[in-house]
Order: structure tokens, then sequence, then C-alpha cells
């Protein structure tokens, strides 16, 4: 059988059977020291399980997603340490499927729409309780991160983002739009006073198809909680904005 229609099968397979496939996947994963969330990084994997435990969070807001995988560490995360998640799926057919996915998770809300249009309406909510932010929406040839950091409360927050670049270290994988990389050049004027963290192992420590991420806080004592982690390097935020990001900005949905 071709790479092609196994991949095809698989497919069809996974929009029947979602949490069958899940199941499946994870146990492919666990067999192989690999997480099945986090884009099957183990090292990211590892850094936010123990932020997650460490810090007192009360919500874990998650832009994008996508088949629920990561949605449903969160979830599962939260259930023990009584914590709040939010997410949202701009996709029909991916908020079907992570829908079916975490079904009787009674600590999630999960949005069928793109990501700005909730972190809008659950601000109010959200009030300025310590929130974990996961960014990691791409709605086409739209680049939504610039208007989600404008809708955050970024005082009372950590934020990672994902498919980031990072400094230095171009074997970490991050996404371009209109030729502009999701860098934090893109970011600078909107996280300007921040503090900025990235990876500081190297990327085959992730064991899988290694995914570029940042870190970014206000808060004092999360940067020194940070600082700890030897997984982690600080970074200083460029305040200059490029003007060749205008390409990758939108009028906000």
């Amino acid at each position: 059988m071709s790479t092609s229609i196994k991949h095809a099968v698989a497919q069809n397979l996974g929009k029947r059977f979602p949490r069958t496939i899940f199941y499946g996947r994870r146990l492919l994963n666990r067999a192989r020291g690999l997480p099945t969330y986090m884009n099957k990084n183990k090292k990211r994997a590892e850094i936010v399980r123990q932020l997650l435990n460490e810090i007192e969070f009360k919500n874990i807001v998650e832009t994008g997603a996508f088949l629920g995988y990561s949605t449903r560490f969160f979830c599962d995360m939260g259930e023990r340490r009584g914590i709040r998640v939010f997410s949202a799926e701009i996709s029909d057919e991916y908020w079907r499927l992570a829908r079916a996915l975490l079904t009787g998770k009674k600590n999630l809300r999960l949005y069928h729409s793109d990501s700005v249009t909730m972190l809008r309406s659950i601000g109010e909510e959200l009030g300025d309780a310590l929130t974990f932010f996961y960014l990691d929406a791409h709605w086409r040839d739209y680049l939504p991160l610039r208007d989600e950091l404008a809708s955050i409360d970024l005082e009372n927050a950590l934020v990672m983002i994902d498919d980031f670049k990072v400094p230095g270290n171009e074997r970490f994988g991050y996404d371009t739009y209109h030729d502009v990389p999701i860098s934090i050049e893109l970011v600078a004027d909107v996280v300007a006073g921040m503090s900025v963290f990235f990876p500081a192992y190297p990327a085959a420590d992730e064991g899988y198809r290694p995914r570029g991420y940042c870190l970014l806080t206000h808060s004092e004592s999360i940067k020194r909680r940070l600082e700890r982690f030897p997984s982690l390097r600080s970074y200083p935020v460029v305040r200059d904005f490029p003007s060749d990001t205008e390409a990758v900005e939108s009028s906000s949905p």
C-alpha cells in the first residue's frame, strides 16, 4: 500500500473514530518516549507540565484546538488542580473532532470560533486571575497573533507562543506568513517591557520534529521561576517594530 493511500485511510479513520485513534496514537507515542500533545516535543511538554504544577494558575486558555490532543492534556492537568480550560477552534471539521475527543471534560469550554473573538468574550470572566495562554492559532492567510496579544491582560499572564522562531537556533522549526517569520521582531511593540524566554537546550532533545516557542510574562515572580529553569534562557526584547511585518497585519475580526 502506498504512503499516500495509508495517509488517506488514516485520515478517514481519524474522522470516524477520533477517540480510538487518539488512544492508539498515545500508546504508540508512549512506546517511543514521546507525548501526544505539544507537537510531540517531549522537552517542551516536560517544561509545560512543570509550570502548570508549580504555578497557581486559575485558567488555561488555548487558541487553535486542532484535534484536541493538547487541549486534553490541559484538561487533565486542570482537573487535578482546579483549573478552568478555554479553547477555540475555527475549523468546522477540527472543532467537531476535538469536541468528540473531549466529551466529558467538565472543566473545558470549547468555542467554535476564531481565537480573537473568544479571547475578547472571556476577558471579563478571566478578570485578574493568573492565566496560562497557549497561542497556536492559524487562520489560512491571516495570522491572529498580534490581535490575540492585544486581547489579553498581559499583566496577569504567562504566554507561550507556538511555531516561534528561536534566535540563534534554526533547528527549531517556525512558521512564516507572507515571508515574515513568527518572531520576537513581529510582536516587539506589543510585548515591550515583558520578560521573554526561549529554549536553551538543543532542538534534538525534543525527540520529534522540534518546533520553536517563546514564553512571555510581566510577572516578576513568574520571571524568577523561569530563570531557575536550566532549559530556558532569557532574551532581551527588541523594541523597534520593523515595517516589513505590516504584510501579516490584518484588521481585527
